[in-house]
């Protein structure tokens, strides 16, 4: 009987109990018709949320109708909302549903925390998880979408994840219900409903206990999911630091048996795929792979990700005019902070941090300039006797490659007088015999 495995299936899953407050979302279509009976005929606290979008003209205003006698017959609260929704012809209506499911999911929230409701309730049922893996198989998917939908998930519970479409029809005749059809539902349009019309009925001629079957096996993969996260949590702890918003990942990792897909569920969060693994470089140091909001980069021993920083801050450049003063600004994504005076030789002091330098003020040449350093710098480290690329330097100083995307450089002239945060310039160090000096204090800001 239905009602037994329903009571089971909510005690075994945990989802919830006599005394939650429980908001129903519902359709008018059978699902949700039978799964509020079983909540009234089993002594639940619930009440009925629909949202009508009048896509379909005067069967939309039916199907509002018909869920307010529902509510009048089980004594329960209502809620109605009435949204205009915008019409897509693209291919399948994804677009469409999509923006359906989104009013629909933000109102029930909405509702929630609004009269205190302890979960939503969907009524998707075995058939509808089913179809999901179908889909999400059809897209290329991971251990979540060969699952299938959870039981329970963000305080969303669905109570019929046990039951096929069979045994909800028959339940709702036993029980002499009426519910409301969606002629909707029977069209190919949709790629879910090609699946259910077409895939299905021919799995179900293979196996006429696909859905019990699919049970067991998405049950089984819940166990997997679990134990994969913890795999991938462990690794994490092994082979991963977050430093200063950056992201370091041991390449070591990818020497283990299924290290790319590892990976790929540590990078997810980041939008990489296993895909996108797969065709890279990992052994070509410096070679990167980038989206709208992340940069994956290889570097010696580590992989690197940070968020990229596409604005028109990257090639601004600021001046310093006068002897003393200071200055914010922005440039390659990097908020920061710069100050300066004129000082006399006593009052240097090298042992301060890389963030100051102390220039020769006489050979400077004003305004002196700051901003992103650029391929084919070059400039005379304090030391040495010749010219060197700014890349050359970063690499032999071990520098990072996010760091190296936002190094900046204090120029005289044309010549680099400061590389930031890391040596002068030979040409503009203190000159013994003393004089005035300009001091450079450069802070980043949080």
């Amino acid at each position: 009987m239905l009602t037994d495995s329903f009571l089971d299936f909510i005690s075994k899953e945990k989802l919830f109990s006599k005394q939650s407050k429980l908001l129903l979302a519902i359709s008018g279509g059978v699902d949700s018709v039978v799964l509020a009976h079983l909540l009234f005929k089993t002594g639940y606290s619930f009440a009925l949320a629909h949202m009508n979008f009048q896509l379909r003209g005067e069967d939309s205003e039916k199907d509002q109708a018909f869920v307010e006698k529902l509510a009048e017959k089980y004594s329960v609260d209502c809620h109605i909302r009435k949204v205009e929704i915008l019409k897509d012809e693209t291919k399948g209506g994804e677009s469409t549903q999509m923006q359906a499911r989104s009013l629909r999911y933000q109102w029930f929230e909405e509702i929630m925390d609004e009269k205190g409701y302890d979960f939503l309730l969907t009524a998707h049922h075995a058939e509808d998880s089913f179809e999901t893996v179908l889909l999400n198989l059809s897209r290329g998917t991971g251990i979540k979408g060969v699952r299938g939908i959870l039981p329970m998930h963000a305080k969303i519970a669905r109570p019929l994840l046990f039951a096929d479409k069979v045994s909800i029809k028959k339940f709702a005749e036993v029980e002499n219900l009426t519910w409301r059809e969606d002629v909707s539902n029977q069209s190919d349009n949709y790629r879910r409903n090609e699946i259910r019309h077409h895939v299905v009925p021919r799995l179900l001629d293979q196996n006429p206990n696909l859905f019990s079957v699919f049970g067991d096996t998405s049950l089984k993969l819940r166990a997997a999911e679990d134990a994969f996260e913890d795999k991938v949590n462990h690794l994490k702890s092994q082979y991963v630091q977050v430093q200063n918003e950056q992201v370091f990942i041991e390449k070591r990792l990818l020497e283990l048996k299924f290290g790319r897909v590892y990976l790929a569920e540590i990078l997810k969060p980041f939008g990489f795929s296993l895909q996108h693994l797969q065709a890279f470089s990992f052994n070509n140091s410096g070679a990167r792979l980038q989206n709208d909001s992340y940069c994956l980069v290889a570097d010696r021993d580590k992989l690197i990700v940070f968020t990229q920083s596409p604005d028109e801050s990257i090639g601004k450049t600021y001046e310093i005019k006068d002897n003393e003063g200071k200055l914010s600004g922005k440039i390659g994504g990097n908020e920061f902070s710069l100050g300066w005076r004129l000082c006399y030789r006593e009052e240097v002091d090298f042992s301060q941090e890389p963030n100051i330098a102390f220039l020769d003020a006489k050979v400077l040449e004003k305004p002196v300039f700051i901003r992103k350093w650029a391929e084919g710098d070059k400039f005379q480290p304090l030391g040495m006797k010749g010219k060197k690329k700014v890349s050359d330097f970063l690499i032999d100083e071990k520098i990072s490659l996010p760091d190296k995307e936002k190094q900046i450089v204090l120029l005289s002239g044309d010549e680099i007088a400061w590389l930031v945060n890391h040596r002068i310039s030979d040409k503009f160090k203190i000159s013994p015999k003393g004089g005035e000096v300009l001091k450079v204090e450069y802070k980043e800001i949080d």
